[in-house]
């Protein structure tokens, strides 16, 4: 009820109500206690609450049987504290609203017959106490007292339960068959009291409690119990307690209770019949095949999903000894551990091998449970089982694609850890080798043809990696175009050497995709156990670094791994960790070279070149990190640094009085390839004032040729800003002197390795002689470097090249040594401002 206060308010109403009919029936004495029974009602319905509600009325009834004081607030504490003892007494299980039958007497006694006859006695010693009576007289009264209570508390109990409860059971399915009960009770008793001297007329009730507690449960026997009850007092109202009465009282509370016996058996049965068809739903429904054995394991039931599985028909299985307790593989011997499982913990479960009637063998997933009767000895075995085929499958399947590279069917890298520790436990400190093989090229193939070519190309490389091979070594992929090999059988390194040689060789072989005709080579790198590592970790990280020796030495050979390999790899690792930090650390410096030209010895510019000043490795110079700049991209934040610097250092020396026509600042590809150079470019002379004409930048032919026509764009931008413009290297690139003349270049650099060798190198000679001839009719000057000699410097005067650069005139020195180089060589102009000490050793 969602307003308590209603709820305490009618609680109210009914109990005094019912303590008014207790007096006006009982003509003064305490014959019919209705209270007592409604107060129960009271605390089962409404909960504690309902405590004060019937404190508050409890002093009704002593006030009407003209008791004193003392004795209405005594029976009235009393009135309060019996139905809270009765309820307290009730089994919990009659409070869930399960009234089995062999609790049925517990019920009976617990609350009813201890609870009403501790109410009787106390009410009667305080009677007695106030209205003394003859002793035959007090025991009558506590006779009808306690029976009375009794009787309506049996009534009332079980109908409020069944209120709580089975209320589901009556409306509105049932309602007319209990008002019918009702009304044909009700006659009954009317009848039958107009019959004196006849109530035992009222065993004709037994028939009525039958029918209405089976077909309407508790709340059926205790309304027709209250309506019945409440008419034998209507029929005795007014006149004295008899004998007479005393035996309908009786016969009252035992058709009572065989209702309430009968109501519970009803339940029971009820309940045990709904679990029944449950079962046998669930048991002929069921997908899993379910058989029962006795305690021999000879089957007694099988289901339907049993025959589905197995093919054996219920009349095929029936009678037979079931399988279910052999061992896998042992014919017909009995799993004792299973057995001995079931004894002890009374459950089984596991996989095993079962046969269908047609003899097909397939996996089983069984699971087995024991069932003991009530003296603990083991009567039947239940067996569930279902087809694990799928499962299995699936399982093998999932075990497969966690071990073996989806494209290629080799084993992934997690299967080859697993093969490789396996081996470290074997070897004994035998040797075996892991070789480490990367596809040249494949990258190429790959963007250019498209990915599935690409995975067309692996699975031909994997096909013939493995056709080298023996049976028992390993092959895995552990990544794109990566693979790795493991041999264990080999007697000496001369073999492993022979293996990765056909293996090289097998796979620089065409391979045709598509009617296409690909090549593709590979670098190889070897370590062997235990020489090169006793881990596999350690193995495969030997082998990678004796891979990537391979490809630094040309690619497509074979490696073997070296101790100072591993050294190389550190010292590489350690620049390109510290290359990222090293312009926010400050640790680039630009050092420069001057340009002497030929004619006049005089100084004709400089060249800007960087150097890193790691603070583990010393001085680096740019061949050992620039290829790494390029890679991780760092190269375009570099430039700009020394860009900026070079512009800033020439605005010093100008400003000091050197007489330096222009510095030169050599572009990476990737900064040559930024969209922003040219504002790059104009920003770095804006921020450090310097003259566009000061400013050299050197490019090379491959930079220019890559996208000719965007490279005309971003140099004519340059050339109209002023900026000189230099090719470098010149001569080991596309040296195209038919594309250059579209150029905006004022010079070419010839690379020094022509200039190594001259005089006396013809080759080199004639190539250096054609150069300049052919510079000079395009209007180019021409800058040699790496001269080292007088006589390379005498004979590129000779031949007609302008400047040149080398050590025979200076190595790249820093800033400050370059100025005292630029002293001593008379350089310095009257109005240089700089104190140079020319004594100062470079």
């Amino acid at each position: 009820m969602r307003r308590p206060w209603l709820q305490q308010l009618l609680i109210a109403s009914v109990y005094s109500l019912s303590s008014f009919l207790s007096w006006k029936l009982s003509s003064g004495q305490h014959l019919f206690n209705l209270h007592t029974g409604i107060g129960v009602a009271a605390i089962l319905l409404g909960g504690p609450r309902a405590l004060l509600t019937i404190a508050s009325v409890s002093w009704l009834l002593p006030v009407l049987q003209d008791y004193p004081f003392w004795g209405v607030v005594q029976l009235s504490l009393l009135n309060v504290f019996q139905p809270l003892l009765i309820v307290a007494l009730l089994p919990q299980f009659v409070l869930d609203g399960e009234l089995r039958v062999k609790d049925s007497l517990r019920l009976i006694l617990a609350g009813p017959m201890v609870g009403a006859f501790l109410g009787a006695s106390c009410g009667v010693l305080i009677q007695s106490v106030f209205f003394p009576l003859p002793a035959m007289a007090l025991f009558a009264d506590w006779v009808s007292w306690w029976l009375g209570d009794a009787l309506f508390v049996l009534i009332i109990v079980p109908l409020c339960l069944g209120l709580i409860h089975q209320r589901v059971m009556i409306w509105p399915s049932r309602f007319a068959e209990l008002m019918l009960i009702v009304a044909i009770a009700s006659f009954g008793a009317i009848l039958l009291s107009q019959f004196n001297g006849h109530q035992e007329l009222l065993f004709l009730l037994f028939p009525l409690m039958i029918w209405s507690a089976l077909r309407l449960g508790h709340v059926g026997n205790g309304v027709l119990g209250l309506v019945v009850a409440l008419l034998a007092i209507f029929s005795h109202l007014g006149t004295v307690w008899s004998g007479g009465l005393l035996s309908s009282l009786l016969l009252l509370l035992s058709v009572v209770v065989t209702g309430v016996v009968l109501a519970a058996s009803n339940q029971e049965e009820f309940e045990a019949a709904k679990s029944t068809r449950l079962a046998a739903q669930v048991f002929g429904n069921a997908s899993e095949g379910i058989l029962i054995t006795d305690a021999d394991a000879r089957i007694v039931a099988v289901n339907p999903a049993f025959s589905r599985i197995t093919g054996f028909a219920s009349v095929d299985a029936i009678g037979r000894i079931s399988r279910m307790f052999n061992q896998r593989g042992l014919g017909r011997a009995i799993n004792m551990d299973m057995l001995g499982e079931l004894n002890t913990y009374g459950h089984w479960q596991g996989e095993m091998e079962d046969r269908r009637k047609n003899g097909d063998i397939y996996p089983a997933w069984l699971s087995i449970s024991a069932v003991r009767d009530e003296q603990g000895r083991m009567t039947n075995y239940v067996g569930v089982f279902s087809d694990y085929t799928n499962r299995k499958e699936a399982e093998q399947r999932l075990f497969y694609l966690a071990n073996h590279d989806p494209l290629t069917g080799l084993y992934n890298r997690m299967a080859l850890q697993e093969q490789l520790s396996a081996a470290v436990l074997r070897a004994n400190e035998r040797q075996f080798a892991v070789l480490f093989i990367d596809l040249d090229r494949f990258k190429t193939i790959n963007d250019t043809l498209g990915h599935e070519v690409g995975d067309a190309l692996l699975v031909i490389v994997a096909n013939r990696l493995q056709s080298v091979l023996n049976e028992g070594d390993v092959l895995a992929r552990i990544g794109g175009d990566e693979f790795t090999i493991l041999l264990e059988n080999m007697a000496c390194l001369d073999l492993v050497g022979q293996v990765a040689e056909k293996l090289r060789q097998s796979l620089i072989q065409p391979c045709l995709i598509n009617g296409q005709e690909l090549f593709v080579s590979c670098s190889i790198g070897i370590s062997v156990y235990p020489c090169d590592g006793k881990t596999p970790a350690a193995l495969l990280k030997n082998a990678d670094v004796a891979m990537y020796r391979a490809k630094e030495t040309g690619k497509n050979n074979v490696q073997f791994f070296a101790a100072n390999m591993n050294e190389m790899a550190f010292e590489h690792l350690m620049m390109e960790n510290g290359l990222r930090h090293a312009l926010d650390r400050q640790q680039f410096c630009l050092h420069y070279q001057p340009k002497i030209d030929l004619a006049s010895g005089r100084l004709s510019g400089l060249e800007s070149l960087i150097r890193w000043n790691h603070p583990g490795l010393g001085l680096v110079p740019p061949v050992s990190f620039i290829p790494l700049a390029e890679e991780n991209g760092l190269i375009v934040a570099i430039g700009e640094w020394v860009l900026f610097e070079a512009c800033r250092q020439m605005c010093v020396w100008l400003k000091a009085g050197f007489d330096i026509p222009h510095v030169g600042v050599n572009l990476s590809p990737r900064q040559f390839q930024q969209a922003d150079l040219v504002q790059q470019v104009q920003a770095a002379l804006v921020s450090t004032g310097l003259a566009a004409s000061r400013l050299e930048l050197e490019i090379t032919e491959s930079m220019i040729m890559q996208d000719p026509q965007r490279a005309v764009q971003t140099l004519n931008e340059l050339k109209a800003m002023g900026v000189m413009l230099a090719i470098d290297d010149f001569g080991t690139g596309y040296s195209s002197l038919s594309n250059l003349k579209h150029f905006p270049i004022d010079s070419l650099k010839i690379d020094r390795s022509f200039v190594d060798g001259l005089p006396d190198d013809s080759d080199n000679a004639a190539i250096t002689e054609a150069i300049i001839a052919m510079a000079r009719k395009l209007r180019l000057s021409v800058v040699a470097e790496g001269v080292e000699t007088t006589q390379q410097m005498l004979f590129l005067r000779k031949s007609g090249c302008q400047s040149v650069q080398g050590y025979l005139y200076s190595r790249a020195l820093p800033a400050d040594d370059l100025e005292i180089y630029l002293a001593q060589q008379g350089l310095v102009t009257a109005e240089s401002t700089l104190s140079i000490t020319t004594e100062k050793q470079f």
